[in-house]
């Protein structure tokens, strides 16, 4: 008998693992480039891990040096931040709940805005009225309050529209439990 051979192989298949193979070359290739791909992948990896801790190194040495810098800035306050400061805390200090409660307690007047001057112990007013007599009324009425020393009109306007209000500025000096002492005063400019 005669001994057949069958080549189960076929010539012109893609998947024959044979390096004439077009299929086979193309597959070598991009896994070659799949390799360059990732070792350059992990080289920048590893370089930004490296370039993270550098930053992380940075950063806590200027840290450590604002902290050194905060301490002595704060050591050498120049005379300007130091009357910037001490005026804030006068600011802060003066009974603000009971000089609004004394300008509430008068009614009548809508009041635009309040411009407090700490070396004199006087606080500005804007406002407005309906009219003339109203505006001196509400005046009076608020010299009679005991958180107020004096109260003084500086100017005011009356509007040439229907409503005819009147727009009108004035001060009002702080008595002597509602202002800053004579020393605190003779430190702020």
């Amino acid at each position: 008998m005669k001994p057949v051979q069958i080549n189960f192989a076929e010539k012109n298949n893609p998947w024959r693992w044979d390096v004439r193979n077009r299929g086979v070359q193309v597959f070598l290739v991009l896994i070659s480039l799949a390799l360059c791909v990732a070792i350059l992948v992990w080289r920048g990896w590893q370089g930004m891990q490296s370039e993270l801790v550098r930053l992380d190194e940075k950063r806590a040495q200027m840290q450590a040096g604002q902290d050194q810098g905060a301490d002595q800035g704060r050591k050498q306050l120049g005379n300007d931040e130091a009357v910037l400061l001490r005026q804030s805390e006068f600011l802060r200090n003066l009974r603000w709940e009971a000089i609004f409660q004394a300008f509430e307690a008068v009614p009548g007047a809508g009041l635009d805005a309040f411009e407090p001057e700490l070396t004199r112990g006087v606080v500005r007013v804007q406002a407005h009225i309906a009219d003339v007599v109203a505006m001196q009324a509400y005046l009076r009425e608020l010299q009679k309050s005991p958180v107020f020393l004096r109260v003084n009109l500086l100017r005011h306007e009356t509007q040439a529209t229907q409503d005819a209000r009147v727009n009108f500025h004035f001060e009002v000096i702080l008595a002597e439990p509602y202002r800053p002492s004579v020393a605190e005063a003779k430190e702020s400019p």
